[in-house]
C-alpha cells in the first residue's frame, strides 16, 4: 500500500537450508535480511521470538484498509522490484510495495497488466492477505495513567509492520475479527489489539498440527476508557487529524490506482523490458505442512515418536501435546524422569478419554 512507510515484517514461518520451516513463536523482523536466509531481528527483544504482541490497527475510520485479501501474488520486477499482484475487476493490477530506490523522489507506477483469465494462473494468484500492523513498545500495555491521559507509544512512530499470508487459519481468523470490530466505535478502534500465533490439531485426512495467526480483539475496559478519553472535547480534534490522514491516504491510492500505466508503459519507465519472478520468500501455506521436520528440537522428535508408537497414536498428535506441555509445565524430557512423566500424561487422556481418537485430540487441543 502506499504512503505506509514499511518498518518491517511479522514471521511465523521462514527458510531453513532453502526448506519451509514452520515457527512455533513470532519474530518481528526489520525489512532487511542482511544478507541471510531470513529477516534480520527488528531488535532483540525478538531475537528468540514472542508468543505474542500489542499492536494497534494504523486504520480506525478506514478499517477494511487494514487487511487487504483476495486473489494475490508477491512478484518481483527485473529481479529487485518488490510488487503484489491483485485482482481489480476483470484486471490484474501491480503495486508497489517498495519505494523507488533509483529516484526516491518518484514514486514507482501501479502498473495495470491485463485480464485475470491471462495472468492468474501465469502469476500463480492464490487467496493470500497482508495485514498491516503498528507495533506498540514493550512498556505500553495499552493505558497507564497520567493525569487520566490515555497513551500508547508505537514503535516507529506510525510505520507499519506487515503480516503477509496464505494461510486459510489466519485469513479466516483476522477476517472474523475486523468484521466483529467493524462494529465497535470509532474511538474504541485506537484501543489496542494483540496478534498471537495460534496452534490446534487439524484433521484432513491425516492428522495435522496447525499454526497460524490471530489477531484479538481489544480488552473490553482498554475499549471503555480510551472511548471515553477520546470523547472528551479537549481531544476530538486528534480523532478527526487521523480521520484526515486516512482520508488523504485513501485518495493517493486511489489516484495511483486510476492512473495505472500499461505493462508496455512500465517498459519504457524501467528503461527495459519488465520481466516477473513470482516472490514466495513470505511462504508457503505453513500452516499444512507437516511440521516433523520444523525447529522442534530433534531429541524432542525423537520422544515424540517413541510415545506415539507406545500408545499407537498418530506422531502430529503426540507432538502437539509434547510441545504444549513442555511450554506450560517444563518439563524436562531431555530426562528419562521427563519422558516417563508424558508418557502417563498421554495415557491419562487416553484413558479419560475412552480411546476415542477425536477426543483425544480436543483434549489436547484444550491444554
Amino acid at each position: 500500500m502506499y504512503y505506509l512507510n514499511k518498518l518491517g515484517n511479522i514471521k511465523i514461518g521462514g527458510s531453513k537450508n532453502g526448506l519451509p520451516q514452520q515457527y512455533n513463536r513470532i519474530f518481528v523482523t526489520s525489512a532487511s535480511k542482511a544478507g541471510e536466509e531470513n529477516f534480520a531481528p527488528y531488535s532483540e527483544d525478538f531475537e528468540e521470538g514472542v508468543k505474542s504482541i500489542n499492536v494497534a490497527m494504523p486504520f480506525k475510520e478506514h478499517f477494511d484498509m487494514n487487511f487487504d485479501s483476495g486473489l494475490i501474488s508477491f512478484i518481483e520486477l527485473n529481479e529487485s522490484i518488490k510488487y503484489y499482484a491483485k485482482v481489480f475487476g476483470e484486471n490484474v493490477l501491480l503495486i508497489p510495495i517498495q519505494p523507488n530506490l533509483d529516484n526516491p523522489n518518484e514514486d514507482l507506477p501501479v502498473i495495470n497488466i491485463g485480464k485475470f483469465e491471462d495472468w492468474g494462473h501465469k502469476l500463480d494468484m492464490k487467496n493470500r492477505g497482508i495485514l498491516y500492523l503498528n507495533l506498540l513498545s514493550k512498556e505500553t500495555c495499552g493505558l497507564f495513567g497520567k493525569s487520566n491521559k490515555y497513551y500508547v507509544n508505537y514503535v516507529g512512530g506510525n510505520g507499519v509492520f506487515i503480516f503477509k499470508t496464505n494461510s486459510a487459519h489466519s485469513i479466516s481468523e483476522i477476517r472474523n475479527t475486523l468484521d466483529i470490530a467493524k462494529n465497535m466505535s470509532l474511538e474504541s478502534r485506537f484501543a489496542p489489539f494483540k496478534f498471537e500465533i495460534h496452534s490446534k490439531i487439524f484433521n484432513v485426512g491425516d492428522i495435522e498440527e496447525v499454526t497460524y495467526g490471530r489477531l484479538i480483539l481489544p480488552n473490553p475496559i482498554d475499549m471503555l476508557n480510551v472511548g471515553k478519553y477520546l470523547r472528551e472535547e479537549e481531544n476530538s480534534s486528534f480523532v478527526k487529524d487521523i480521520v484526515n490522514i486516512e482520508d488523504y491516504i485513501i485518495s493517493m491510492n486511489q489516484e495511483k490506482i486510476n492512473k495505472a500505466i500499461s505493462l508496455e508503459e512500465a517498459s519504457k519507465f524501467f528503461g527495459k523490458k519488465v520481466v516477473f519472478k513470482i516472490d514466495n520468500s513470505f511462504g508457503i501455506d505453513l500452516s499444512m505442512v507437516n511440521t516433523k521436520t520444523n525447529e522442534f528440537d530433534n531429541e524432542l522428535l525423537n520422544i515424540s515418536v517413541k510415545i506415539a508408537k507406545e500408545n499407537k497414536l498418530p506422531e502430529a498428535v503426540i507432538k502437539s501435546l509434547v510441545v504444549k506441555v513442555y511450554e506450560k509445565e517444563g518439563i524436562d524430557l531431555i530426562s528419562e524422569e521427563g519422558v516417563k512423566k508424558m508418557s502417563s500424561i498421554v495415557q491419562e487422556i487416553i484413558s479419560r478419554e475412552g480411546g476415542n481418537l477425536q477426543n483425544v485430540i480436543k483434549a489436547i487441543s484444550a491444554i
